[in-house]
C-alpha cells in the first residue's frame, strides 16, 4: 500500500492542471487518434500509440462482456477505485466488478486520454470516458473521468496497476 501511495503522490506531482471541460467530446471510433500530440515533446509516440491501444482493447472486451480479457490489461497487482465504492485489489474482486449483471448489455465505451506522460516503464494517464448501455430495452449513456496509472511488463505489454474513476 505505501508504493501505491507513493504512486499516486507521483502522479498527482507530474500532471499538469488542465482547463476545465464543459463538455465530452461526441463519441468516436478514433479513441487515441491524437494521443501523440498530447505527449511531451520528448515521449516515444510508440508506446503511447501501445497505450491507446490496450486502452481499445480493453473497452471492445468490455463491450463483449469478455471478463477474462479485461483481466489482461490488469497487473497481478492492480486496484480500481470505482465511483462510490471500495477501493478493490484482487483479481478476483475486479473480475467480480466488471462481470455485467444480466439484462444489460453494453453498447459502447471508450476513454479518451486528455493527458499521458510515460517515464520509464510507467505511464501516467488522466480524461474522459464515456459509453452507453441497455439495460432491459432501455438505452441510457454514461460518462466520467478517469486516472490510470499503466506498467509495462516485461513481455512489453501494458497493464492497468491503478484505475481511478468517477461519473460526471
Amino acid at each position: 500500500m505505501i508504493k501505491l501511495f507513493i504512486q499516486l503522490s507521483v502522479l498527482l506531482l507530474l500532471f499538469v492542471p488542465t482547463p476545465k471541460k464543459t463538455a465530452l467530446p461526441p463519441i468516436a471510433s478514433d479513441i487515441g487518434k491524437d494521443l501523440t500530440e498530447r505527449l511531451i515533446p520528448h515521449q516515444d509516440s510508440t508506446e503511447a500509440e501501445r497505450i491507446a491501444a490496450a486502452a481499445r482493447a480493453f473497452s471492445a472486451a468490455y463491450m463483449r462482456e469478455d471478463v477474462e480479457a479485461m483481466m489482461d490489461y490488469y497487473t497481478e497487482d492492480a486496484a480500481i477505485f470505482p465511483t462510490q465504492g471500495d477501493i478493490l485489489d484482487t483479481p478476483v474482486a475486479i473480475a467480480k466488478y466488471w462481470t455485467v449483471p444480466e439484462g444489460i448489455d453494453v453498447l459502447h465505451h471508450e476513454s479518451i486520454s486528455e493527458n499521458l506522460q510515460i517515464v520509464g516503464n510507467t505511464a501516467y494517464d488522466y480524461g474522459y470516458y464515456q459509453g452507453r448501455i441497455n439495460r432491459r430495452g432501455e438505452e441510457s449513456e454514461f460518462q466520467g473521468k478517469y486516472v490510470i496509472v499503466w506498467e509495462k511488463g516485461g513481455d512489453g505489454q501494458w497493464r492497468m496497476k491503478v484505475d481511478i474513476w468517477n461519473r460526471r
